[in-house]
């Protein structure tokens, strides 16, 4: 589910996305140290090292090498960061409430979308 609202904040059709502060998330970023490219993956926290392992053993797609910085970020500063850029906004839901309870029954992730747009893919 995180995916999707992050790719719906980025095609700029998220008004608020909502996210339960105990949410174990991550986004995993790997760049190429030869070439710059980078690959991302949103995973849960306890696939993290082997999800890492698999991104880094596998070729760069652009210069074929094996050489890669990585990189951990929560997935509330990613969905902050992609929001800033679209004018939407992040709320983090931390309280033990119904609402908690209902939203991290929905995986923990939801969004209002702006007017007009009428689904997220």
């Amino acid at each position: 589910m995180a995916r999707f609202i992050v790719n719906a904040l980025r095609n700029g059709e998220v008004e608020v996305a909502l996210v339960a502060d105990n949410t174990d998330m991550i986004e995993i970023l790997a760049l190429c140290r030869r070439c710059k490219n980078s690959k991302a993956q949103i995973v849960n926290k306890k696939t993290r090292v082997q999800i890492l392992q698999a991104m880094i053993t596998n070729p760069c797609e652009k210069c074929n090498a094996l050489e890669y910085e990585a990189e951990e970020k929560d997935i509330v500063g990613v969905l902050e960061d992609v929001a800033l850029q679209t004018n939407a906004r992040v709320e983090v839901i931390s309280s033990e409430s119904e609402e908690k309870v209902k939203l991290t029954a929905l995986g923990g992730f939801a969004a209002i979308l702006r007017y007009g747009h009428t689904k997220v893919n």
